[in-house]
């Protein structure tokens, strides 16, 4: 029937309505609560037939959500309320799949990284919990430039919640009191079609790593759980960033034949940029040495780390240096770059000390890096990190020779959560004793120094060269990268 604005019986209010006629979003909320039962199913056909390539039959937990869906209809403009009414109502179906990939990838995965005297550790149950996820913040809603018409979607989500895991060690079992994951995540919708869906694909990825935490509701005897804590947020986030970290996104097509598969699961990026290590100052000194034995000065051996989105690049080490300089094409990066003004730099320095690859050692365990952070900056985005405005367009390339950037000093307090675990290391590895004594020797002289040191402001230099993609011939890199590195690089913008 066609869609008309209910008249009103009330005269006064027929001449107001007149005199202020409804906006034109009236007629479309009307239209979306017609069709919605018809998105409702369409959605539900769609997840029967995911759950059955997975082996899963739940047609009346979808039936369910069906039903449910169908009596909560999208608003205009679309409302926190409404996007946690709907994270409400897709979460038991969520949950199937949380669960099952929490038993398959993550559980395994968290095995594997344990140490040896670590390894009868029981984790079950192991379930997300039945408290949805919702919406933190306001959602925005922009339209995309792309020539087919779509729409970004951008929301702050975050999960604190009921989980049920257990850890389970030596007939001594502990809960987690609360789990929490925050994530801000990009939803693009593409093109138009006029039928349900009404679009022909979209993609879904965040611009920054999401946030993962666990409060434990006590402690195993002998045992510090920091590391079993370590282990398991570096596993999630590592998983959680292969599927939808920039560059890396989850792309849906409908409609292959009329939309652009590249432009939804891998757009070209918007330019490359280019890291060049120079030098630090100020940074932390963690160790002694003998030279400076009388002195008292510190020396550290530092190295950086530098990660935009879920790629990253380690610098090689400085040795003995509270102030080093990095020469050489093995300090230079060249990073891929979708989102300027959202995406982040990460840069982090450590110190390569003997400390981390005693522990490591002693542990039998790979503790992912192999130094203690010093200082870092997490808050930069490539944006800022050009010195441009936000929403400038960068269409021309920019050439910083010395790009200063303030770090912010970490002492090594990670060092303090280690001792219950290396005296459990050295009970079930007596042959490594003199590993586990000189571990915790160092441990102690760390820990000294670290609460006589103040915290002091430390900085980094880099050389920064930003070069946007196009079809046409790529712009030369400076004069001092070597040719075999100016001939990759042009064959990755072609």
């Amino acid at each position: 029937s066609p869609l008309r604005i209910p008249a009103t019986s009330n005269p006064a209010g027929a001449v107001a309505a007149a005199a202020n006629p409804p906006a034109q979003g009236a007629w479309m909320t009307e239209f979306l609560k017609r069709i919605w039962p018809s998105m409702a199913e369409f959605m539900g056909a769609k997840i029967k037939a995911k759950f059955k390539a997975q082996g899963l039959v739940l047609d009346s937990d979808v039936d369910k959500f069906v039903e449910n869906l169908s009596a909560t209809p999208l608003t205009l403009p679309v409302t926190v309320e409404w996007a946690n009414e709907f994270c409400k109502v897709i979460w038991p179906l969520l949950k199937v799949s949380v669960d099952q990939m929490i038993h398959q990838v993550v559980l395994p995965k968290v095995k594997g990284k344990l140490p040896s005297f670590l390894q009868s550790i029981d984790i079950n149950p192991c379930s997300i919990g039945d408290k949805p996820p919702r919406v933190s913040g306001p959602i925005k809603v922009v339209p995309l430039a792309d020539a087919g018409g779509g729409t970004l979607v951008q929301i702050d989500g975050e999960y604190v919640g009921d989980a049920d895991i257990q850890v389970n060690y030596k007939n001594t079992r502990i809960g987690v009191k609360e789990i929490s994951f925050k994530a801000s995540l990009c939803i693009e919708i593409h093109g138009m079609l006029p039928e349900i869906p009404f679009f022909r694909g979209l993609s879904v990825y965040m611009c920054k790593p999401c946030e993962f935490g666990l409060k434990w509701a006590g402690m195993l005897e002998h045992l510090d759980l920091t590391l079993i804590e370590e282990i398991i947020k570096k596993v999630v986030s590592d998983i959680v960033g292969s599927m939808f970290l920039l560059p890396n996104r989850f792309g849906w097509i409908y409609d292959p034949s009329s939309c652009n598969v590249f432009e939804i699961k891998k757009p070209k990026p918007l330019g490359c940029l280019q890291i060049t290590l120079l030098r630090a100052e100020g940074l932390l000194g963690v160790d002694r040495h003998l030279d400076t034995l009388w002195t008292g000065e510190k020396k550290s051996d530092p190295f950086v780390t530098i990660a935009v989105g879920s790629e990253s690049w380690r610098s090689t080490t400085e040795w003995e240096s509270t102030n080093p300089e990095w020469d050489g094409d093995e300090n230079r990066h060249l990073f891929t770059v979708d989102i300027p003004e959202k995406e982040r730099i990460s840069i982090r320095v450590w110190d390569d000390g003997t400390l981390q690859k005693l522990k490591a050692k002693a542990l039998r365990v790979d503790m992912g890096t192999d130094g203690d952070e010093l200082a870092r900056n997490l808050n930069l985005t490539i944006q800022e990190l050009l010195e441009q405005l936000h929403g400038a367009k960068l269409d021309k390339e920019i050439l910083i020779p010395e790009r200063m950037i303030n770090l912010e000093t970490v002492l090594p307090d990670s060092v303090t959560n280690d001792a219950t675990i290396i005296s459990e290391g050295q009970e079930h590895q007596q042959e490594q004793g003199l590993v586990t004594r000189g571990l915790s020797w160092a441990k102690e002289r760390l820990l000294q120094g670290a609460k006589e040191e103040k915290r002091g402001t430390a900085r980094i230099w880099l050389r920064v060269h930003w070069r946007p993609v196009s079809f046409g011939t790529p712009a030369g890199l400076e004069q001092s990268c070597a040719q075999t590195s100016l001939t990759v690089s042009n064959q990755r913008l072609a």
